[in-house]
């Protein structure tokens, strides 16, 4: 089986800049109605998108699912 981290998902993107100025890559996926919400943090040399495959059963279970790129991975 082969999975595809990189497959784009229906996703909100944004940018949040941290008090010291950083930039920050986020992406929130599901309904913003929900009361189950979750918050992926991915670990080193990867970026978000390694929780794609993750974030979209989460969703169909009806999960709001939000992910960050760490300072220095990702975008």
């Amino acid at each position: 089986m082969t999975i595809n981290y990189s497959q784009q998902l229906s996703a909100t993107e944004r940018v949040i800049t941290s008090t010291d100025g950083t930039k920050i890559s986020t992406v929130s996926m599901g309904s913003d109605t929900s009361d189950k919400v979750v918050l992926l943090a991915h670990g080193y040399a990867v970026d978000m998108h390694c929780w794609n495959i993750i974030a979209d059963d989460l969703v169909q279970r009806g999960y709001k699912v939000i992910a960050f790129d760490q300072r220095g991975h990702g975008r």
